[in-house]
């Protein structure tokens, strides 16, 4: 019989296909010469090119040419680091943090298992009302930052405020939170629970769209972030003993359907947990 190609692999095909026309074109444009090129991309002559241009150009050259999806070990930054695997696909990242709010700053996926890998940056204070409590943040703040309090409270606490979040039908909390201080002397809380989630109208409990069930193993820390703008902001403000810092949750969450997909990758998601890293601020 003949070979028929599912949609994915069909799709896969064309894109392998679409990227072998593109090189062989970049490399008839290389071969050309440097001037060529430069005029086609409207830069001027090779001499008075600076360096910040060519690296313009490079970025508008086509996605598929570059080696494949970015790991956020890769380009972690001051602020926070993970060692994720490659076979996750990183759909948003934020090296950096410019303003203090609410932000996703990593989320990555992988779509053989259905798993995502999410952190989340979340200011205390007001911007946190709606999901902890005055109460609550101080529990979690007294914890993480003094030891007071225990990382089973902290993490019923956070569990608690994932229930209430939209859509969830019914969340419970698998096994004890624990605690453990990182050598750099910060505190971390990992915790786990399952919850059951509708996509679409749900009334009293009943799902009307996609019911989905995830099992969920989520990191925390906290620290204290800068307000300014620029690092010479900063310095400038910290010389003249003023500082504007903000608390900040780092809260990571590792999720995967139950079953077999949450099987397979339950080991990976132990050892990516433990990755994460907050650095203490130098003194």
């Amino acid at each position: 019989g003949s070979l028929r190609f599912g949609a994915p692999v069909w799709r896969t095909a064309s894109s392998c296909l679409v990227c072998h026309s593109i090189m062989v074109s970049l490399a008839l444009l290389l071969h050309v010469g440097l001037t060529s090129l430069v005029s086609a991309l409207e830069l001027g002559p090779p001499a008075l090119i600076s360096r910040r241009r060519l690296a313009t150009a490079a970025l508008t050259l086509p996605s598929c040419l570059s080696a494949g999806p970015v790991v956020a070990a890769e380009k972690g930054g001051v602020q926070w680091l993970l060692d994720l695997p490659s076979n996750f696909a990183v759909q948003r990242q934020l090296a950096s943090i410019v303003r203090v709010r609410t932000e996703t700053v990593l989320q990555a996926d992988d779509v053989t298992t259905g798993a995502t890998v999410k952190l989340l940056l979340l200011p205390l204070g007001q911007q946190a009302g709606g999901s902890l409590s005055a109460d609550d943040q101080l529990a979690l703040a007294t914890y993480v930052y003094s030891g007071e309090g225990s990382a089973d409270v902290v993490g019923k606490t956070m569990t608690a405020s994932a229930a209430r979040s939209p859509g969830v039908l019914k969340l419970t909390q698998q096994g004890a939170a624990s605690g453990y201080t990182a050598d750099d002397g910060r505190r971390y809380v990992r915790y786990q629970y399952t919850s059951q989630r509708c996509a679409g109208e749900y009334d009293e409990g009943e799902c009307f769209g996609t019911l989905s069930t995830r099992r969920t193993l989520a990191t925390l820390t906290m620290s204290s972030v800068s307000q300014y703008r620029t690092n010479t902001e900063r310095e400038r403000m910290k010389e003249m003993g003023q500082a504007r810092n903000v608390d900040v949750l780092w809260l990571l969450t590792l999720s995967a359907p139950v079953g077999a997909a949450w099987d397979s990758i339950e080991p990976v998601f132990e050892r990516l947990s433990k990755t994460l890293r907050v650095p203490m601020a130098p003194d």
